[in-house]
């Protein structure tokens, strides 16, 4: 309920002007309202963004802060500057068992195309998971999922699914180079 959310965060900030959190809290509901309408409003869009950095400033090593920045864009659907991914580097750092932020920094950079960067982020989660669900395992990360779903967040695939997507998706990158290299040398 994102008008709930603002006015939530409207009244921590009458009465704590710099928090961070109610800041982000309400950045982020006014960015998942115009996701909501389908907004290719680029002023509104930008207006929203703008006030990230500040609750940043204000909690320069809180992960949920720095990762609404990323968030804000990501809601767009644009890919996000640099400064955004930047802010989603450091969250990552700060929170490195937090398995969501891994797959979306790792999702950023595959969409960069640095791969080799994606499966050094994914690896660690993709390796502490379970190689073999069973049954009632599979059931319940469903469940899990299926509440973060409605909850607002998309589901995806696992983390170790990604990391062999990326690695194939490498070791193609590095037969077609290597194919390259073979025909310049043979021409020359």
């Amino acid at each position: 309920n994102e008008e709930a959310a603002i006015a939530a965060a409207d009244r921590l900030l009458a009465i704590e002007p710099r928090s961070a959190r109610a800041m982000t809290t309400k950045g982020l509901a006014q960015a998942a309202l115009l996701r909501e309408a389908q907004s290719t409003d680029a002023a509104a869009w930008t207006a929203i963004q703008r006030s990230f950095p500040a609750p940043a400033e204000i909690a320069p090593r809180d992960p949920v802060v720095l990762a609404a920045y990323y968030e804000s864009y990501a809601l767009q659907g644009v890919i996000p500057p640099v400064e955004a991914q930047n802010a989603l580097y450091i969250a990552t750092e700060l929170a490195p068992s937090d398995g969501e932020l891994r797959y979306q920094l790792a999702r950023d950079f595959e969409q960069r195309g640095m791969i080799p960067e994606a499966i050094a982020i994914i690896r660690p989660e993709a390796l502490t998971l379970p190689h073999d669900e069973s049954d009632r395992e599979k059931r319940e990360r469903e469940r899990n999922e299926e509440r973060y779903r409605r909850a607002g967040r998309e589901r995806h695939e696992t983390a170790r699914d990604m990391l062999t997507r990326l690695e194939a998706s490498r070791s193609e990158s590095d037969r077609q180079r290597q194919a390259e290299a073979e025909e310049d040398a043979a021409s020359n």
